[in-house]
């Protein structure tokens, strides 16, 4: 999927094709490299209350109440794109920082949640 493909989809539909690939066995790093995005798109992901778990973004939370931080984080991380777009193409292992590692009493608490969820 190239980047512009990528950026017209709604939010649900950029997790559920990062969370499909990663399924696949790839990494997020590597997977935001061959679309072309910023690996911020993580923080976006966060904003809206998607937590990285077992390698798939679930939503566990609701969006920020404050909606004119997320507006300006998804500016920055469009900014920032722009900003990499101009400089030229992503070379692979340039992104180093991996994502956020949970807690085993986290874990715990998130497979509570979504055994609930799932009962619904």
């Amino acid at each position: 999927m190239k980047k512009e493909e990528f950026l017209k989809l709604t939010l649900m539909g950029q997790v559920n094709n990062i969370n499909k690939l990663m399924d696949q066995g790839q990494s997020f790093n590597k997977i935001c490299i061959e679309i072309g995005i910023s690996t911020g798109i993580r923080n976006k992901f966060i904003l809206h209350g998607y937590k990285l778990i077992n390698k798939q973004y679930i939503q566990i939370g609701k969006a920020e109440s404050n909606h004119e931080e997320i507006k300006e984080e998804e500016q920055k991380v469009a900014s920032k794109e722009v900003k990499e777009d101009q400089q030229g193409e992503h070379q692979e292992g340039e992104f180093k920082k991996e994502p956020e590692v949970i807690k085993d009493d986290e874990i715990e608490e998130y497979k509570k949640l979504l055994r609930t969820l799932i009962k619904y």
